[in-house]
């Protein structure tokens, strides 16, 4: 899969938009204040990732805060810690699959966004063929 050079600036889950910033290493802090490499805010519809982290690092963690935007429906439902667990586990188990198994996710991405289609009647009267 070829890679991307150029940085998403938006998250788009559920129907909202995040913006992604991409912030000094050392200043994404966690609700308790700890450092860490991303950060999801809910309230300001923001994802926060550290800079300079290495190319698979960093694909790891914008999937893993894209994961805390799909999951949050589930945010009443499911302790902090295990939301934490869940988004970890899968954003490394992700990231890896793209890499391993491109072909799967080209084709994927593919029939998850498909091209406009025209209508038969209108494809068959454009091509000469009439409607009978």
């Amino acid at each position: 899969m070829p890679m991307a050079r150029k940085k998403p600036r938006t998250s788009r889950a559920n129907g909202k938009t995040f913006r992604i910033r991409y912030c000094d290493p050392g200043t994404v802090k966690g609700d308790d204040g700890t450092v860490c490499r991303g950060t999801t805010d809910f309230e300001r519809q923001e994802i926060d990732i550290e800079r300079l982290l290495p190319p698979d690092i960093e694909g790891e963690t914008l999937l893993h805060e894209h994961l805390h935007q799909l999951i949050e429906p589930l945010a009443n439902v499911l302790p902090d810690d295990l939301e934490e667990v869940i988004c970890k586990a899968l954003g490394i188990a992700l990231f890896a699959s793209l890499r391993e198994s491109p072909e799967l996710w080209r084709y994927v991405l593919s029939i998850a966004s498909p091209r406009p289609r025209r209508p038969r009647v209108v494809k068959s009267l454009l091509t000469g063929g009439g409607l009978g």
